[in-house]
């Protein structure tokens, strides 16, 4: 718990998290080929940031449910759900605004995120990421 009264997640290590990913995502590459292209699709975290409501039709016509767009483009209203494990933020409900979180960009060294870019580096192009690593601005 953090000095304001929030829980505060724990954080991995950029090397672990990097791998953490690898993982995921091989896996969730040998799902997807054993199911038909009309029982998945990809949404990346910078799509849905850059237009929820889109994201969110896209992924309510694929479960078959009705459409709850984004209010004000780029807030949501939600309900009370219940997650194991996962962000704190996962108790939110209510409206939230859904906006980038990139203060990894600056945070990370650029040591870390060429590490990172290695590991990764092999699954990067097929969700349409580059592969380089920018200086820190």
């Amino acid at each position: 718990m953090s000095k304001l009264g929030i829980d505060v997640m724990a954080r991995r290590g950029s090397v672990s998290s990097a791998k953490r990913w690898v993982e995921n995502h091989v896996g969730a590459g040998m799902l997807r080929r054993r199911m038909p292209r009309s029982r998945w699709l990809c949404a990346r975290y910078e799509d849905f940031v850059s237009d929820p409501a889109e994201q969110l039709a896209r992924i309510c016509t694929l479960l078959g449910e009705p459409h709850q767009p984004a209010i004000d483009h780029g807030t949501v209203v939600l309900g009370t759900h219940h997650t194991v494990a996962g962000n704190p933020a996962r108790f939110t409900t209510g409206e939230v605004r859904i906006r980038v979180d990139d203060e990894w960009r600056a945070a990370m060294p650029v040591r870390s995120r060429m590490l990172v870019s290695l590991i990764t580096g092999p699954l990067l192009r097929s969700y349409g990421y580059g592969f380089r690593v920018k200086k820190r601005v």
